[in-house]
């Protein structure tokens, strides 16, 4: 079932994130200061990602327990839309992990067609706005980069760079432009 799914994609982020420790603690070693910027920033996605994973099952349970509804209704429940909406942003994200995802996308589209699921996606109404922003591709803010920083130093008893040492970090300065990233973070 896809909620099962869920778990083990849930359990495979969790090994990843370890990997990812390592990897910020190794370039703490070496002062590759970038380089422990970059791997937090990736520390970071995956923690949304495993947060993102709970509540993708959460609402697959959701939508589990009223399979009787769904089955009996010419239309999409009106009280389901936000969680089909939800799952089925999901399925965008996480369909090679969770490939059930996929059937239930195709169900959902012969039940009550495409073009109707693909509108719950779309409308941002029927998304839950906690998925959507840890699914989001923008980089996280310096702060929360830098207090990543400190909890994997600190747990592994390092020493904090200087730059993630103060709670309010400054964002680094804007690249030239048309290089480096758009939005958000540095």
């Amino acid at each position: 079932p896809p909620a099962t799914r869920a778990v083990q994609a849930k359990s495979k982020i969790g090994s990843q994130e370890q990997e990812k420790k390592r990897g910020i603690l190794a370039a703490l070693d070496r002062g590759e200061e970038e380089k422990v910027r970059i791997v937090a920033e990736s520390l970071i996605r995956l923690r949304h990602e495993q947060l993102a994973v709970d509540m993708l099952k959460l609402l697959l349970d959701n939508l589990k327990s009223r399979t009787s509804s769904i089955i009996n209704s010419k239309d999409p429940p009106a009280d389901l839309f936000w969680a089909l909406g939800s799952i089925l942003v999901c399925r965008r994200h996480f369909s090679t992990q969770i490939p059930e995802l996929e059937e239930i996308h195709k169900q959902l589209c012969n039940k009550y067609g495409k073009v109707s699921m693909d509108q719950l996606v779309d409308d941002p109404e029927y998304v839950h706005p906690r998925l959507t922003q840890l699914l989001t591709v923008l980089p996280p803010p310096a702060a929360e980069v830098a207090e990543v920083v400190r909890g994997v130093a600190a747990e592994a008893g390092r020493a904090v760079p200087q730059w993630a040492q103060a709670k309010a970090v400054p964002e680094p300065a804007a690249p030239a432009a048309g290089v480096g990233r758009s939005a958000g973070g540095y």
